[in-house]
């Protein structure tokens, strides 16, 4: 590196794709090499052909390190990639618990929304760690926000069957007969977090949601009810469940 850079190369040299040096070192969690980049002038807010920055990658893998570095020198905390995503989505979606409160401290915004309506609450709850969500919600996340097709946090962790976090959704306020946008495209219109953990086969997942009072009697656009769900995919332990909890048809 200090080579190349004594022959005349220079510091934020682009390779085809729009990365610089710094931003494969910060991504790759090489902190000498970044600090040598940064001492050498690299710029901390470059972009590469995506729109990703330097704090993005290094935020991806939790090299909070390397954040530190990068968010003290003036690194932007919000700034956007093509898709609309933040450092702290990716560190939420990457499950990196610290990155997230480093983001947070230094005015990561918590309501921001990529190009499909995901906050980073919603892209946390997909995740199997309930741990990355806790200081969202901790510092006032919306637990009830919905993106583009109407899914929440909470339907997200029900697909999954992060039971888990799904607890700490409810904790917080959640509402657990949330529905989908009745034009919603990826799955049927006025679909519940119930429904989406009885498609997934998330028992345990079911029986906290109905434990929190979910609606067995709810119905999708597709006019199927929770118990219809089940008996569709062949769950017969689902539909055992449901029916204790009052499901008829």
């Amino acid at each position: 590196m200090k080579e190349r850079l004594q022959l005349g190369d220079t510091v934020d040299r682009r390779n085809p794709i729009g990365e610089t040096a710094l931003m494969a070192a910060a991504g790759s969690g090489h902190t000498a090499v970044v600090d040598f980049l940064l001492e050498k002038g690299a710029d901390f807010n470059a972009q590469d052909d995506y729109g990703k920055t330097v704090l993005e990658r290094a935020a991806r893998d939790g090299h909070v390190d390397i954040m530190r570095r990068l968010l003290t020198r003036g690194a932007a905390v919000n700034t956007k990639d093509r898709d609309g995503r933040t450092p702290l989505m990716f560190a939420a979606l990457g499950g990196q618990v610290d990155a997230v409160e480093l983001l947070i401290s230094f005015g990561a915004e918590l309501e921001a929304r990529d190009n499909s309506g995901m906050t980073a609450l919603i892209w946390g709850a997909t995740t199997d760690s309930d741990e990355v969500i806790k200081p969202l919600l901790s510092k006032g996340s919306q637990v009830n926000a919905k993106d583009n097709e109407g899914e929440t946090a909470l339907m997200m962790a029900a697909r999954g069957g992060h039971t888990a976090t799904v607890r700490a959704l409810l904790k917080k306020g959640a509402d657990v007969n949330a529905a989908t946008n009745e034009s919603a495209y990826y799955h049927p219109g006025r679909s519940t977090a119930l429904m989406f953990a009885i498609t997934e086969r998330r028992l345990e997942t079911v029986k906290v949601l109905l434990a929190n009072r979910a609606d067995v009697r709810a119905e999708n656009m597709a006019g199927e009810t929770t118990l219809i769900i089940a008996k569709r995919i062949g769950s017969k332990e689902a539909a055992q469940i449901l029916k204790r909890y009052g499901a008829r048809r």
